[in-house]
């Protein structure tokens, strides 16, 4: 008698600044975190390989990998490994005078 076991169990990473994203399977998206563990934003939302337009799509994800330029997704139903380019925009204050 063999018995199988299979620990789905989510994975996060951190990026270079050490912001954690975090799958979020029962939402179908990706929450991004800050070093506080306030949160920052999601994307991604329910869907399949064939859907187009530009929101990402994910039919259930367990395991997240990032760097500094790219983001990937392990989405597990769908049998891809989704790759997202990172861009980030940059915000500077000017000092009174």
């Amino acid at each position: 008698n063999s018995v199988k076991c299979i620990c789905l169990n989510g994975r996060f990473d951190l990026d270079y600044w050490a912001r954690s994203f975090v799958p979020e399977s029962h939402r179908a998206s990706i929450a991004i975190l800050d070093t506080n563990v306030n949160f920052i934003l999601r994307i991604g939302g329910y869907g399949n390989a064939d859907d187009r337009g530009p929101e990402l799509r994910f039919a259930y994800m367990r395991y997240v990998s990032v760097n500094d330029r790219r983001l990937y997704v392990n989405d597990v139903v769908n049998k891809r490994i989704v790759s997202v380019d990172l861009k980030y925009e940059q915000e500077q204050e000017a000092g009174m005078q």
